[in-house]
């Protein structure tokens, strides 16, 4: 199978929901991925002159199908989530015309009459070279040419979901060329806030890259721009990292790259693509800062807020830099957690289980998973557990490794006898379980490497 048989189903997809007539219901993973699909379907949707409305969902949980079930639209589309909850879509959305756009690994291949399934996996091609996001662009992009004008916010999609690895491959790399038009890309330092904030303040809320004794520590930041003598301030204006020349530049790449020596396994990935929006200034001309912005409002439950900065909604975007705050604060303070609690972990020769308990909150668990997972246990399945609001145990799994692994598997196997909701991909998946069986599931996953 092939792009080209992907393109057929998509062009089917179409065709079928051009004949529905009625309003549209979104439902959609509730991070920066998700918002990115959300947005793009929004957008195609009202070029359509379609009557539609909105949900984001953590999960796609029996209880949200449920709700999901008894709305009044009679189309429904699932965006960034859905291939692993097939049976269950089936069960609670059967009088409802279902559109399934998602790029996860699939729990049934199924042909059901009222459900349209497209996933790149059911085409022999790879989920982790393509977004939820980007799913949903390309049904978009044949519903109407015009709304290839959105095809910078499924790049945005893709960086958010850690597929780029300089430069995009599979069919990323088709969504980035139409994207081209709208974007340009070049080399350069990849942290947050580079024209718009102090350098000393990038480098003190910077947690990816993560530096130590720096992130999160203002004077420590100041310390290390004077030990290697670059000038944070020039009379009475601080400078931002656009203000320094090449060879200060150059001397801050490489302390940063050194201080990240004993705890990364690549220190030098500070350097790498940067993707600039035409015609935008400051934080939002950087897609990488983009994605960051849309992340946090997705993890402090402020979707909509996610969504309107994608729609260049100037009161969204300046809530969306206050929350980033805020989100940044959440990550540093957990980052700190971890690096000071490392006795704590339970680690095996091929994996590190983290359990947080309610030390780090439920919404950063996820993002702190990836962020770990690059770092010091690049070459581990990690697992990291902790408390959620409603006293479930949230597990959240990364790896890095080579790609015989397949996280969502290993799960699906040590849990094949709880009841729960479970998702991912190979390398990123996670689940829900009762706190009750906290010890049984980290004694099952021990026991299951054994």
């Amino acid at each position: 199978m092939s792009f080209e048989d992907l393109e057929n189903s998509i062009k089917n997809a179409v065709k079928r929901f051009k004949s529905l007539e009625g309003k549209v219901k979104i439902v959609s993973h509730n991070d920066c991925d998700g918002i990115c699909s959300a947005s793009i379907m929004l957008k195609a949707l009202k070029r359509e002159d379609r009557i539609f409305s909105l949900k984001f969902v953590t999960v796609l949980s029996d209880e949200a199908l449920k709700e999901i079930s008894e709305c009044d639209e009679p189309i429904i589309f699932i965006t960034d989530l859905g291939s692993s909850n097939i049976e269950s879509i089936n069960k609670y959305l059967k009088n409802k015309q279902v559109f399934i756009l998602d790029h996860h690994q699939i729990s049934s291949i199924e042909e059901l009459n009222n459900i349209t399934h497209i996933n790149p996996f059911l085409f022999e091609l790879d989920g982790k070279d393509i977004s939820g996001s980007g799913v949903t662009y390309l049904f978009t992009k044949y519903l109407n040419e015009e709304n290839i004008e959105n095809a910078y916010i499924a790049v945005t999609g893709a960086i958010a979901d850690i597929q780029e690895r300089n430069g995009f491959d599979g069919l990323n790399k088709i969504i980035l060329e139409d994207a081209l038009p709208k974007i340009e890309i070049k080399k350069g330092l990849r942290i947050f806030g580079y024209t718009s904030k102090p350098i000393h303040k990038v480098l003190m809320q910077s947690y990816d890259p993560f530096i130590p004794e720096v992130s999160g520590n203002e004077l420590g930041a100041i310390k290390f721009l004077e030990q290697n003598d670059i000038k944070y301030r020039d009379k009475d204006k601080f400078r931002t990292i656009s203000d320094l020349d090449e060879n200060e530049l150059k001397k801050l790449i490489e302390a940063i790259i050194i201080s990240r020596l004993n705890t990364e396994k690549n220190p030098e990935d500070v350097i790498g693509n940067i993707y600039l929006v035409n015609n935008e200034e400051g934080i939002f001309s950087n897609l990488q800062e983009i994605t960051s912005i849309i992340n946090a409002c997705g993890r402090l439950d402020k979707y909509f807020t996610g969504v309107g900065v994608l729609l260049n909604n100037k009161k969204s975007r300046k809530e969306a830099l206050t929350i980033w705050d805020e989100y940044k604060q959440e990550l540093i303070k957990s980052l700190e957690w971890i690096y000071s609690n490392k006795d704590k972990f339970t680690e095996t020769d091929k994996i590190i289980i983290i359990n947080v308990k309610n030390n780090i909150k439920e919404n950063i668990i996820s993002p702190i998973s990836s962020l770990i997972s690059r770092s010091i246990y690049y070459n581990k399945m990690l697992f990291i557990l902790g408390y959620t609001k409603e006293n479930k145990i949230k597990v959240s799994s990364r790896y890095r490794g080579n790609n015989e692994v397949n996280l969502k598997e290993i799960l699906e196997n040590v849990t094949n006898e709880y009841k729960l909701n479970l998702g991912g991909h190979k390398n990123a998946a996670g689940c829900i379980l009762d706190i009750k069986d906290e010890e049984r599931f980290i004694s099952d996953l021990l026991n299951y490497f054994k």
